[in-house]
């Protein structure tokens, strides 16, 4: 049986992925009619959405590599999720024009 926290670093990332594929699934029509406008409101809508989720598996999957592996070695998940949160995040400001 697997452990709940494990289980709740599985739900964190299904959420992501969903987000994901719905953000994208979203984008594709004004992106090919260079429709803007929607294009701005998409992206005020989906994109904190995803980095929400983000941060949260963020979160889940370094309590779960706490309680399953040494101190040391979660920088290298580190690097990795956090250089795809910033990417979405400069796209986003710089989309958007958020700070």
């Amino acid at each position: 049986m697997l452990s709940p926290y494990i289980l709740e670093t599985a739900r964190c990332l299904a959420l992501v992925l969903e987000r994901k594929v719905i953000s994208e699934s979203a984008f594709e029509a004004p992106i090919l009619q260079k429709d803007e406008k929607t294009l701005l409101e998409i992206t005020e809508q989906e994109i904190p959405l995803l980095l929400k989720r983000m941060e949260a598996f963020y979160a889940s999957f370094r309590a779960q590599w706490n309680r399953e592996n040494k101190s040391f070695g979660f920088e290298v998940q580190t690097v990795s999720s956090r250089r795809t949160y910033a990417e979405i995040k400069k796209m986003y400001r710089n989309f958007a024009g958020v700070s």
